[in-house]
């Protein structure tokens, strides 16, 4: 595969159909796992109310990073550019190892109907 990082993150309404819709096209988050252009973030819709995944994935790729002041950036937060690759959770699931799934919380099985 040629990309940097596949990086799971937990994303909340309205956010999460937000990007799926393609009416956000970035991400704004932490820098704390040292993004770059070519990553693939896998956006994991998280219920906050409930405090569970919902077990709906969509997966984009990093096409552009900002994280400077000079473009409004706080310190030690980035703004990553992102476009679709993946939006159907089966095929999501089968390139993600099942133990990462199992530490979130996500049922392979479950989604995937095995």
């Amino acid at each position: 595969m040629n990309y940097e990082q596949k990086t799971l993150l937990k994303t909340i309404q309205p956010y999460y159909q937000q990007v799926v819709d393609g009416e956000k096209k970035f991400e704004l988050r932490i820098n704390d796992r040292n993004y770059k252009v070519g990553d693939h973030l896998v956006l994991m819709e998280y219920d906050y109310i409930k405090g569970e995944l919902t077990q709906r994935l969509s997966e984009y790729k990093a096409t552009n990073i900002f994280a400077d002041a000079e473009y409004g950036i706080s310190n030690g937060f980035v703004a990553i550019s992102i476009e679709p690759l993946l939006t159907e959770t089966n095929e999501i699931l089968k390139t993600i190892k099942s133990e990462k799934l199992k530490q979130l919380g996500i049922n392979a099985e479950y989604v995937l109907g095995s």
